[in-house]
């Protein structure tokens, strides 16, 4: 793949043409062209540069990672510069005139999203997220007026005169909204949204099995009278990884989890499905009596012979005080940044993991969870 991600990065890079960071042209959302800075653009170029920071870092080639980290930065001070207006990103900013659309987009996190499934930094500060995050539901989910979110609407939470205006493309609401909602912590809101949504799929649209992408905003019903069984239907399952933090780091050989996120969820699911490309298995969350709480991944299946694993990264602040797989002691070594904290396995090999095996690591929270229910499921 290096050459192909060569190349897009290259071309990326080049599509700078107003000199603020941020490619122009067009994207996926291609029912309107955003000349300028597009807010959408903008947030997936700041996943892509964490993106090619983590592969340069991989391959300690320091020259690549400096560029990244430099093309980064410019990158974010343009993007809130020109398009954060203190309660959410607005949609475009064209240089040349000046000119600020100020309508509210439902993809101008998409890229806080990517770096979340993925388990790279952040992109944008969290105060940001939340309070934009906060504007997407208001205006664009504001469902005295909509049965689905439009894509976009005006800075008055009403439609545009856009010819497509009154379309919402469901899917994509779910992973860069709703999803991200979730790696944010807010778990009732965001499950009560994509639940609405399989409401409208089975009640309104009659389409239990399949979807389209196009959608009228208003009815709920799929715009033209059509299901053309749209390929984005897949898109529901990155939900899973949404619920637990979940990301396996196949190059590492790690496994990203957030004990936050799990801290919510965990009450109201109990033993929630990892799915990754080479194995499948649960992972699970309980407290003990002074208040530790452990996890429990155990392995379902593998397309393999063994998983071999070196450690874990655990999003958050967290102290690790004991690992053990099966009953046999490992020992593990901490390190913590800013957002994640590495729990490395000393043994150089790693631990190998087969079928029906489990690996369980007490750990305290060094800050307060905000989960406000008691965890009660247990390992199985």
């Amino acid at each position: 793949m290096r050459p192909h991600i060569e190349r897009a990065y290259a071309f990326l890079k080049a599509a700078d043409h107003d000199g603020d960071g941020i490619p122009e042209g067009g994207s996926t959302w291609d029912v309107e062209h955003h000349p300028g800075l597009f807010s959408y653009t903008g947030s997936l170029w700041m996943a892509t540069l964490r993106i090619v920071e983590r592969i340069a870092d991989m391959e300690y080639d320091d020259g690549r990672k400096r560029e990244a980290a430099a093309l980064f930065d410019k990158a974010q001070d343009s993007f809130i510069r020109y398009l954060w207006n203190g309660e959410y990103f607005a949609v475009s900013y064209e240089h040349t005139a000046r000119v600020v659309e100020e309508g509210v987009f439902v993809g101008q996190l998409g890229g806080e999203w990517i770096v979340r499934l993925l388990g790279l930094p952040s992109i944008l500060p969290q105060e940001m997220l939340q309070k934009a995050l906060s504007a997407i539901y208001r205006y664009n989910g504001n469902q005295e007026l909509y049965n689905l979110p439009p894509i976009k609407v005006a800075k008055d939470g009403k439609l545009t005169d856009h010819p497509l205006a009154n379309q919402a493309w469901p899917q994509y609401a779910m992973i860069f909204v709703d999803c991200l909602a979730l790696y944010l912590g807010e778990v009732e809101e965001s499950l009560k949204r994509i639940q609405h949504f399989d409401e409208v799929v089975r009640t309104v649209a009659k389409a239990p099995w399949t979807t389209t992408l196009w959608h009228d905003a208003s009815t709920g019903l799929p715009n033209w009278n059509s299901l053309d069984r749209y390929m984005n239907t897949p898109s529901a399952w990155f939900i899973l990884n949404a619920l637990t933090g979940f990301h396996a780091d196949e190059v590492q050989n790690l496994i990203l989890l957030d004990p936050h996120i799990l801290a919510r969820t965990t009450p109201r699911f109990g033993t929630l499905p990892l799915i990754s490309t080479r194995w499948w298995g649960t992972v699970s969350m309980f407290h003990d009596n002074d208040d530790s709480t452990e996890l429990c991944v155990k392995v379902d299946r593998l397309f393999g012979p063994v998983l071999k694993l070196k450690g874990f990264k655990l999003r958050g602040d967290i102290r690790v005080l004991s690992c053990d797989t099966n009953g046999r002691t490992v020992e593990t070594t901490t390190a913590a940044n800013s957002e994640f904290t590495m729990l490395q396995f000393t043994p150089v090999e790693g631990v190998s993991m087969a079928e029906g095996e489990t690996i369980r690591f007490v750990i305290t929270f060094n800050h307060e969870t905000t989960s406000s229910s008691p965890i009660v499921p247990t390992c199985l």
